[in-house]
């Protein structure tokens, strides 16, 4: 029975009536790769309540997505502004490191500058003792 009825759907052309398992259908063929089959008003009204739960799914489906998006973007703006905070402290912190290693090499100059004439003096001392000692030594 179920090939009789594929062919009948095939080659019906305006309305047909068909009775499967005591449920009445009626097959509207629009053209040859559309048919569309009506069946009783009970089925109908289920067919109708599954096309509201579509319907009922897809504005939650459209709902959830506005707001995923809306927080992904919260999150993203978020994120991006604690990357720059981050960024700019740890900036922040390098260059105080930089300038602080600055003063350190100004100072370690100055007191090397400070050795040297140190230094240079001691020598100059020491040169002047040695040259007196020799002239007072006899020969």
């Amino acid at each position: 029975m179920e090939g009789e009825a594929r062919k009948r759907l095939r080659h019906a052309e305006v309305n047909e009536q068909e009775v499967i398992d005591g449920t009445t259908l009626e097959i509207v063929e629009k053209d040859e790769t559309e048919t569309n089959i009506v069946g009783s008003e009970e089925m109908e009204l289920k067919i109708a309540h599954i096309f509201g739960k579509i319907e009922h799914f897809t504005q939650m489906v459209v709902r959830l997505q506005e707001s995923g998006k809306t927080m992904f973007k919260e999150m993203k703006n978020e994120f991006e502004e604690r990357l720059i905070m981050i960024h700019e402290e740890e900036m922040e912190k390098w260059q105080e490191e930089i300038e602080e290693l600055r003063l350190l090499d100004a100072y370690q100059m100055k007191k090397q500058v400070v050795f040297f004439i140190i230094l240079d003096m001691y020598s100059k001392i020491l040169t002047l003792t040695l040259e007196d000692n020799s002239e007072k030594e006899p020969t």
